[in-house]
């Protein structure tokens, strides 16, 4: 015969249930820190050649994507620095006069044409604007929808935001502070 299950019943099981759960908790969110007293050892890293990787003879010359990233890329690299310096280098969420945020002082207007041509609808936040991966892949995208070639059109684009971005009066002095800080061989 079952007998029923009381109020002082039910209490016992919640007071022995506390313990066990917070001892539970408190082994699974100990920290992977070694004890500070205990010295740890640094491994350096092994470097191998390439050969070991590649199953080709040694005297070959390994492919240039394996050795180094390809020149658009790096050219892309620089650009980026050159617009974030000419925008302040502001890393912080420090607003512009225009309501700008972060690196690259994207507007909310700029946010909204990006979200519209990527399908997406990301709000203009902290968590999103501050992400430099995010914000330069956007203006990557940016470029090729307005059709921006030049690192000249690259800039005044983003300054300028939209199609007519590249022509308008006012960006080409943007185009100057951007060109100071950019490799001759990339003006």
């Amino acid at each position: 015969m079952r007998q029923p299950v009381t109020t002082f019943g039910i209490v016992i099981l919640g007071v022995a249930a506390v313990p066990v759960f917070y001892g539970l908790i408190g082994l699974s969110c100990q920290p992977n820190n070694p004890p500070q007293n205990y010295p740890v050892p640094r491994r350096e890293p092994v470097l191998e050649p390439l050969s070991v990787y590649v199953p080709t003879p040694v005297e070959m010359t390994p492919p240039r994507e394996l050795v180094a990233p390809d020149d658009d890329y790096m050219k892309r690299v620089l650009l980026f620095y050159a617009i974030a310096r000419a925008e302040g280098w502001k890393g912080i969420d420090t607003p512009g006069s225009d309501g700008e945020r972060g690196k690259y002082q994207v507007t909310p207007r700029w946010w909204k044409d990006c979200n519209r041509i990527t399908g997406e609808d990301l709000p203009f936040t902290p968590s999103y604007y501050l992400q430099d991966t995010l914000v330069e892949s956007r203006m990557i995208l940016y470029w090729f929808r307005y059709g921006a070639k030049t690192n000249e059109e690259k800039a005044r684009a983003h300054n300028g935001g939209g199609p007519n971005g590249m022509t308008m009066k006012a960006t080409l002095e943007y185009w100057k502070k951007v060109k100071k800080h950019l490799p001759k061989e990339m003006r």
